[in-house]
């Protein structure tokens, strides 16, 4: 968000222009790099012109469109969002952030550089949104007992499919400063002999953690590969039961991992009496997404836009 809003000051003279027109209403190019100035600007590293900004704009200004078109049909409704609304979304928001009162959070976020009216102006696109959703779209799908009963046994399919990985790990700082590349080298030498059987893994990983696993005895735990972060989990699934993955750049660490064992099992599948309301949720949402589609097509055909962006 502060990324985008340095962006759109440093192009001041050229958010001036209309980006487009809908129905009558003009959106501003300022409120495109609003919502995805920092999308535009690493798509398009170092360019303010050009085919490529031109496509990323024109990307942005699709989801502002709908947006748009969002608000102008809750307000035919006379359902748009209320002032009072926003209120009780920003009193939220303090219980969320645990800070003092409306005045603090919103110190707190200029002291960040985003304005008060960009803060108000985003609950509301978040509860105009919610509000759409169970005003226009949600009386538009219909959930049969076939969508509940294929939705659970999707879900006991997924939970017989997903394997049990037992982990063990050791983790080392990198030191600020140091040579990231050569550390890594270092340690994946380190797997290199565990895996070939010439170094001891528990040794390895008394001698060379950093104090999160050796406690442990490199212990980390049972997951799911959908519970790991993406990077973890990719490495995780390339590597066999009871080797040593090459080394894992985790931020202020790096971090490597052993596959001690795995396992399938289908333990918790509750009965579908005690997961029904939890299924008609998850049938919604997964219908809501492609009626929102349908919709937003349709209201693009009835309305009138003119795009008026260009690369110069």
């Amino acid at each position: 968000m502060i990324v985008a809003l340095l962006i759109a000051s440093a192009h001041a003279a050229m958010l001036d222009r209309v980006a487009a027109v809908v129905n009558e209403e003009p959106i501003a190019l300022s409120e495109l790099y609003d919502l995805g100035g920092e999308y535009i600007a690493n798509t398009c590293p170092g360019q303010t012109s050009g085919a490529c900004v031109l496509q990323a704009e024109n990307e942005v200004l699709d989801s502002v469109l709908e947006r748009v078109l969002v608000r102008q049909t809750l307000q035919k409704l006379d359902l748009d969002v209320s002032g009072a609304e926003v209120d009780r979304g920003i009193d939220s928001m303090v219980e969320q952030y645990g800070v003092a009162d409306r005045t603090a959070l919103r110190e707190g976020f200029e002291s960040q550089g985003v304005s008060w009216e960009t803060v108000r102006e985003q609950i509301s696109d978040e509860i105009r949104m919610m509000k759409f959703q169970e005003n226009v779209i949600r009386p538009r799908i219909t959930v049969s007992d076939n969508d509940i009963e294929d939705m659970y046994q999707r879900m006991i399919r997924d939970v017989v499919k997903a394997p049990q990985i037992e982990l063990a790990a050791f983790s080392v700082p990198v030191p600020e400063g140091a040579d990231r590349a050569a550390l890594k080298a270092e340690l994946d030498a380190l797997v290199a002999e565990i895996n070939a059987g010439t170094r001891d893994w528990l040794a390895t990983v008394k001698e060379r953690d950093g104090g999160k696993f050796a406690p442990r005895d490199g212990v980390m735990g049972t997951f799911k590969a959908s519970d790991l972060a993406k990077p973890l989990a990719a490495v995780v699934t390339a590597t066999a039961v009871g080797q040593v993955a090459p080394a894992i750049d985790v931020g202020t660490d790096l971090l490597v991992l052993k596959i001690v064992s795995t396992r399938t099992e289908a333990a918790g599948v509750k009965p579908l009496a005690e997961v029904r309301e939890q299924l008609v949720g998850e049938v919604y949402q997964q219908k809501g997404e492609s009626e929102m589609e349908t919709w937003y097509a349709q209201a693009k055909r009835d309305a009138t836009i003119r795009v008026l962006l260009s690369d110069q």
